[in-house]
């Protein structure tokens, strides 16, 4: 059991620009601030660029604003402007990012206790993103930021610093059963993991800190039902890639501070960065404490509303924030509005009553990229020739021509997802609905690769 001067000589994970980490989209911040392997959209830049090539409709842009810790200051908001769009061959996206950070004014006072004026602290990251599909479900992406951080760059009085620059990376990658753009199955699983902000440290003039390089893992589950309802799980798990303070104790004398747990923070920055998966002193439930688990569910009923609600867990080693997010969201031609709020566990807590707007535009209508690739039924219609006509259908419908927009496992009068497990599913059975499903797939397939040797 440490002692007390033990504990007060072991500090937690600190990190310069901690800004790098805030969930800027409402979106992700409405499920529990979960969001390496969800639905992919304007936003993955943020969570996990490799989903950014995944996004339906090709090109979007987006702007969010959130009050930042309004029980503590008045005037302090983070704001993010992102855009993207995918290149013809379908296989490739190309996005950016601005990320503004506004701390609020500082008053200042001189030795004497007279006003000295005010000084704002500002920070922005700048980021570049290219996403690229290595398969039909499988994707990576590297991102390049470039972030400035002004703290005390105009102070006086003592106060001695300059603004800190820097340059870091993302990494990512994204794997999903179903992709969005073929719907072959109701269900679709997601899989996802990056690495964000590798890189320089930020010198502000009296010292070099680490960025918040951080690990997230994450999986996720879609269930679709009709013809745009659909249910989203998310989880996530991240960890920062920073070195664990190291544990020390005063020595007999009482003079000198002796280090006798984790290691010497004297390492190179490879060391100090991907070491940091077993340097905590307290070994590895100390590194399991430094886990923050995030998961959330988004349910949209209808094309135009979305309805979310999340859990956001951190140990006490890492900050100790814990709380509920409720969020939601109204789509209209193109046209997104969405709100997150948080709700702390503890009360008076800094980020009480946290609130978050999202707006974003994306193209409208079923995959704009390739009006082809969503894989409708056909017409159960076949052609009638015992009036003597030829490629007519029963009712007089062509042969061929889609005669509603209703997902294949809910189609009028076939049962629908209840009886997708039983004896029946559809007119003939789970076997028949299996093979025309993946003759469904393959057509697609056809359909696609002529589609873009013809553009």
């Amino acid at each position: 059991m440490p002692t007390k001067a033990q504990q007060a000589s072991q500090p937690g994970v600190t990190t310069a620009v901690p800004f790098l980490r805030l969930a800027p989209d409402s979106r992700g911040a409405g499920m529990g601030d979960a969001g390496v392997a969800s639905p992919a959209d304007v936003y993955s830049i943020f969570w996990n660029p490799a989903k950014l090539v995944f996004a339906p409709g090709g090109k979007g842009a987006s702007l969010s604003y959130a009050p930042w810790l309004q029980k503590m200051a008045d005037n302090m908001w983070l704001s993010q402007l992102t855009g993207f769009f995918t290149l013809p061959d379908g296989k490739q996206a190309i996005g950016a990012s601005l990320v503004y950070f506004n701390q609020g004014s500082l008053h200042l006072k001189d030795n004497t206790g007279q006003s000295a004026g005010s000084f704002t602290p500002r920070e922005f990251a700048f980021t570049t993103t290219y996403s690229r599909k290595l398969s039909e479900r499988f994707s990576l992406a590297a991102s390049l930021r470039y972030v400035y951080s002004n703290l005390f760059g105009a102070m006086d009085y003592g106060l001695t610093g300059e603004p800190g620059h820097g340059l870091a990376g993302d990494v990512g990658a994204f794997f999903q059963t179903d992709p969005e753009e073929y719907r072959n199955s109701p269900v679709n699983f997601a899989f996802g993991a990056s690495v964000s902000n590798l890189g320089t440290r930020m010198n502000y003039g009296g010292g070099r800190y680490f960025m918040p390089a951080t690990l997230r893992i994450g999986t996720g589950l879609t269930y679709r039902f009709g013809e745009y309802g659909r249910v989203t799980w998310a989880l996530d798990a991240h960890k920062l890639m920073v070195p664990s303070p190291p544990l020390y104790e005063l020595s007999p004398d009482g003079r000198d501070w002796v280090m006798v747990g984790g290691k010497s923070p004297d390492r190179n920055y490879f060391s100090s960065v991907f070491g940091s998966f077993g340097d905590s002193p307290g070994g590895f439930s100390g590194e399991w404490g430094e886990v923050i688990l995030s998961s959330g569910v988004e349910l949209r009923p209808v094309q135009f509303l979305a309805v979310r609600g999340g859990y956001f867990r951190e140990t006490a080693s890492q900050g100790n924030r814990k709380y509920f997010t409720a969020g939601a969201g109204i789509q209209y031609k193109g046209m997104a509005v969405d709100v997150a709020y948080l709700m702390p566990v503890r009360q008076n807590h800094p980020l009480a009553e946290t609130i978050r707007f999202s707006l974003s535009l994306t193209p409208e209508g079923d995959g704009l990229r390739n009006p082809l690739v969503y894989n409708r039924p056909r017409s159960t219609h076949r052609p009638g020739r015992q009036n003597g006509t030829s490629g007519i259908g029963k009712g007089g419908v062509p042969y061929g021509r889609k005669t509603h927009r209703r997902y294949p496992y809910t189609g009028r009068n076939k049962g629908g997802l209840f009886t997708l497990f039983g004896k029946k599913s559809g007119p003939g059975g789970l076997k028949e609905l299996k093979k025309e499903q993946k003759k469904r797939e393959r057509r697609t397939r056809r359909t696609l690769r002529k589609y873009r040797r013809g553009r």
